[in-house]
């Protein structure tokens, strides 16, 4: 038994480790914290979008890259991915956001042309051959074309009922993309060449530009000729997002475009580059890209009325595609090496977070 008298002391040890939990548990917060703040930074500097416009095209820079030989980039219709195909290699789709592939179609087939439907789930492919197929991954069926060209080239219309297909020919052709029966043949005037199909984004017109002659403009629901453009040697054509304007880029390095209600030429523009081999308008349809092979990848203004140079990119010896993301916060270039079996690289150019801070 403990004297009366005798006094509790506690010890040193005792006293000093009663807060040490609290100071425990707050720095374990601050560190949270922390770490998600600096979390929070990367992510916005990862995931940072910003429109491309005339004010910030110097700040643009090349933000991602993969290698591969990547002869077409196409967009779904939902805006949520892109397809990158080679030559003659199956198709691989990314998510556009973060360009993580998400999966790969048409596995062990060599496929050249790719082209999405409205609905997603249903593509169409060629191989090195005449035959395109539609195919619906939902349903797993697939409806199998014969062309009637090489290498034909394919677009469906906005709302997926209609295949146009080009290709090595003197005709390119209308089919019905739910039976495969041909609806129109579109003849070129008797001079065959590498025919590039392409739907108007209403799908009211069909342009087909021809590599070895010129260019020509259908009516989709009476396949009646409506223009014929003169100028020849065409490589890429695209519709304007808006205006009755058609673009079209040639192989002397030229580009021109067309009224498509008068048929009369708008503007041409001669470049240095020697063959310009993919034109695109950018979704508000403000801006123009050009590339080619030996030419710059260039960025041009379409005010309605005339065409003005805004800014280059750095490009490597040949660039066979260059576009738009649809959103308008992107361009997606593909290129490399003339020769076979080089090295060759998709690369994605933003204005970074970095530079919108950094400036120049």
């Amino acid at each position: 038994m403990s004297s009366p008298d005798a006094i509790s002391v506690e010890s040193p040890e005792s006293e000093s480790s009663a807060p040490r939990p609290r100071r425990w548990i707050r720095f374990r917060l601050v560190t949270l914290m922390l770490i998600v703040l600096l979390f929070s930074i990367w992510f916005a500097f990862q995931t940072y979008r910003e429109p491309i416009g005339e004010s910030n095209l110097r700040l643009l820079r090349p933000v991602s890259s993969m290698e591969g030989k990547a002869w077409e980039i196409v967009f779904s219709p939902d805006r949520r991915s892109l397809a990158l195909l080679g030559w003659e290699t199956p198709v691989t789709i990314y998510d556009l956001q973060s360009l993580y592939p998400l999966r790969t179609v048409c596995q062990g087939r060599k496929v050249i042309h790719f082209a999405f439907s409205s609905d997603p789930n249903i593509y169409a492919f060629v191989e090195n051959n005449t035959f395109v197929e539609i195919v619906n991954a939902k349903t797993e069926k697939s409806l199998r074309i014969d062309a009637l060209n090489q290498q034909p080239k394919v677009d469906f219309s906005p709302d997926g009922r209609l295949l146009v297909t080009g290709g090595y020919g003197e005709a390119a052709h209308v089919w019905d993309a739910t039976n495969g029966k041909q609806i129109h043949r579109l003849g070129v005037g008797g001079i065959g060449g590498g025919l590039t199909p392409v739907f108007s984004p209403d799908g009211s017109k069909i342009a087909i530009g021809n590599r070895n002659h010129t260019t020509r403009v259908w009516d989709t629901e009476t396949g009646v000729l409506l223009h014929e453009f003169n100028k020849a040697w065409s490589h890429g054509i695209a519709f304007h997002p808006d205006e009755d304007v058609l673009a079209v880029s040639y192989v002397n390095g030229s580009f021109a475009l067309w009224d498509l209600t008068t048929g009369n030429l708008l503007h041409h523009e001669q470049t240095d580059a020697e063959e310009l081999y993919q034109i695109e308008w950018s979704r508000d349809g403000k801006f123009l890209i050009t590339c080619g092979l030996n030419a710059d990848i260039a960025i041009w203004q379409w005010d309605g009325t005339k065409v003005k140079h805004l800014h280059s990119l750095e490009a490597p010896e040949w660039v066979v595609g260059a576009t738009f993301s649809p959103d308008g916060t992107r361009i997606i270039t593909a290129g490399g090496e003339q020769a076979p079996n080089t090295k060759r690289t998709v690369q994605v150019w933003a204005v970074p977070l970095s530079q919108r801070l950094l400036g120049d």
